[in-house]
């Protein structure tokens, strides 16, 4: 299976990289998933 990154699929669908990531968290994407999450503080 291939993957890609958030910012190459933004790219891909002219998006920004914010609502591809919005979605992903959302499941509004199927098999979509973001792995390495960091919170600042």
């Amino acid at each position: 299976m291939n993957y890609i990154s958030v910012s190459e699929f933004a790219k891909k669908w002219k998006m920004p990289e914010r609502t591809i990531r919005n979605y992903c968290a959302q499941g509004k994407i199927k098999g979509a998933f973001i792995t390495g999450v960091e919170k600042g503080t």
